[in-house]
């Protein structure tokens, strides 16, 4: 570790050690939102529409852009903070692999409520699509690179606690598409039936 301090200098290393306890505590907070289980979380009627801008706003906030597509939805049960990380999660993954364009998109589909996460990257396999859905998957290094492989399972247990279901799907000219849909009524999966699935 010296001699590489040396051969950097001490700016140039202490910057990259910076990058890597941030990189370290993002994997931590990872695993502790795997493990949580909701129960503690607060339901209530709300709009998704609402959840996304928040999210949206927050990476705006950083200098990202993200174009939106929202239409008038019906309220739901939802718990906000859950829904919060899955949407940070999606819109995350596209920011970091989509080709400088990631799009957002709601709105009704059958009678559900249907959220597309949208982006120009590499896209995916099939055998990808269906992994990264498992715990501590990893998919191909040009769209994932560092990460707990934990991110897009959190996602698929958060839907599932709200009665939904979530997708891959390659898009036309280039990139990968997040179809998320929640059924407009019914009462959230318990957070207990959620975990036993998972072992």
């Amino acid at each position: 570790m010296r001699l590489t301090a040396e051969l950097l200098g001490e700016s140039e290393f202490t910057e990259g050690m910076v990058r890597d306890i941030e990189d370290m505590n993002a994997i931590l907070d990872q695993f502790i939102l795997f493990v949580r289980d909701g129960s503690d979380e607060q339901t209530e009627v709300g709009d998704l529409n609402e959840v996304i801008v928040e999210v949206v706003s927050q990476f705006e906030s950083e200098g990202r852009s993200i174009h939106t597509r929202l239409h008038e939805l019906p309220g739901i049960s939802l718990k906000r903070l859950s829904l919060k990380r899955m949407f940070a999660n999606l819109i995350g993954n596209a920011i970091r692999h989509g080709g400088g364009e990631v799009e957002v998109r709601s709105g009704m589909e059958d009678g559900e409520i249907c959220v597309v996460v949208a982006d120009r990257g590499r896209g995916l396999t099939e055998k990808e699509m269906y992994e990264l859905f498992q715990p501590f998957a990893r998919g191909d290094l040009s769209r994932t690179s560092k990460g707990s492989g934990l991110g897009l399972a959190i996602v698929k247990r958060i839907v599932d606690m709200h009665h939904g279901r979530v997708q891959l799907r390659n898009r036309e000219g280039g990139g990968l598409e997040a179809i998320v849909h929640f059924p407009v009524t019914g009462d959230l999966v318990p957070p207990d039936s959620l975990m036993a699935r998972l072992r």
